[in-house]
C-alpha cells in the first residue's frame, strides 16, 4: 500500500462496536498496529479503520470482528468443578480444589497464571481431562 501526493497521513482512527452498528472512536494513532486490551469474555467485537489527514478522514473500512473466549471463573469460595471445556481469560488464584471432569479441557493460555495453594487443595483431573498450559501459561502454588 503507498501513498502519493497531497498532505501527509495523519495517522488512524480505530473504532469498535459490539453490534457492529454503534461506533465509539477506540484510538486514534499513528502506529499500524493496535491491541484491545480489557475485553469481556465471549463477546463479540466489530472493528473498522479511518485514515486522517489535515484535509479530513477517510471513509471507514468494512468492518472486522473477533469474537473473545468464553473464559470461565471459580466460585468465590468452594472448590471449583469444572464441567466444561475452560480457558482462563485473566490470572486465576483458586479458593480451594480445582476439580477438571472426564472429557473437559482447562487451558491456560500465554500471560495467565492459576495459582493453587497445593499445601492445602488439590488439582483432581478426572479420566480423559486435560490441563494443558500453553507456553508463557504458568501453573503455581
Amino acid at each position: 500500500m503507498g501513498y502519493t501526493g497531497g498532505p501527509a497521513l495523519g495517522g488512524f482512527k480505530i473504532e469498535k462496536s459490539t453490534d457492529g452498528t454503534n461506533w465509539s472512536v477506540l484510538a486514534q494513532t499513528i502506529s499500524t498496529t493496535y491491541s484491545d486490551t480489557g475485553l469481556a469474555p465471549n463477546t463479540i467485537y466489530y472493528y473498522r479503520v479511518s485514515a486522517f489527514n489535515t484535509v479530513g478522514t477517510s471513509s471507514p473500512s468494512n468492518p472486522a470482528s473477533s469474537t473473545t473466549l468464553a473464559g470461565c471463573s471459580p466460585p468465590a469460595s468452594s472448590d471449583w468443578t469444572i464441567t466444561s471445556n475452560c480457558t482462563l481469560v485473566s490470572n486465576v488464584t483458586a479458593p480451594a480444589n480445582v476439580i477438571v471432569q472426564s472429557n473437559v479441557i482447562l487451558t491456560i493460555p500465554n500471560g495467565i497464571t492459576l495459582t493453587v495453594h497445593f499445601g492445602q487443595y488439590h488439582l483432581l483431573v478426572q479420566p480423559s481431562g486435560k490441563v494443558m498450559v500453553n507456553p508463557g501459561g504458568k501453573l503455581s502454588s
